[in-house]
């Protein structure tokens, strides 16, 4: 009798670790795709390459796309355009590259090219992933010399993405 308890009581402890484990995974799953902008139309893609292809530990890689619109501020609303780089997966944090400056100034429809910064150690062995951000918020403008700063627009600042590229990295055995 106690034995067929014991195995009750072990099934029940599965069941709930499994419950537990799958929930964990369904809340991972929601953060993940909250966290990406929503995908921009057709109209704002700006086609990124990322040049070269395929590369080395100590490659300089760079990514040019097409402004599709002007980064800058007009009236109330600023516009910039950010570069992301996921690093190759289950890679370490190290193989991250350092941000990209945001791109603030330019005019729409030109052809832009940015230098991807190279990650401390080199580039690790992978793949990795280019997003180009549209990111439109408040332009808040300085203040004149002595005077207190001028209202600012209250509204959210909205992400855009605009645009994937990737780019790969074989690393050379030591011997």
């Amino acid at each position: 009798m106690r034995a067929v308890t014991g195995v009750k009581v072990a099934l029940a402890f599965l069941l709930a670790t499994c419950l537990v484990a799958l929930t964990a995974i369904s809340i991972a799953g929601a953060i993940t795709q909250t966290t990406r902008p929503p995908k921009g139309t057709s109209d704002q893609q700006t086609h990124p390459k990322v040049h070269p292809r395929r590369g080395t530990r100590r490659s300089k890689f760079r990514v040019r796309f097409t402004l599709r619109d002007a980064p800058g501020h007009e009236g109330a609303i600023a516009s910039e355009y950010d570069i992301r780089v996921d690093k190759p997966r289950r890679s370490r944090a190290a193989c991250a590259a350092p941000d990209v400056p945001a791109l603030t100034s330019g005019t729409r429809g030109s052809r832009r090219s940015l230098a991807l910064r190279t990650p401390r150690h080199g580039w690790c062995h992978g793949r990795y992933a280019v997003t180009v951000i549209l990111q439109r918020g408040p332009y808040c403008p300085p203040p004149p010399d002595g005077q207190p700063p001028p209202p600012c627009p209250k509204f959210a600042t909205t992400e855009v993405d605009v645009g994937h590229a990737t780019f790969s990295v074989k690393t050379t055995r030591r011997s």
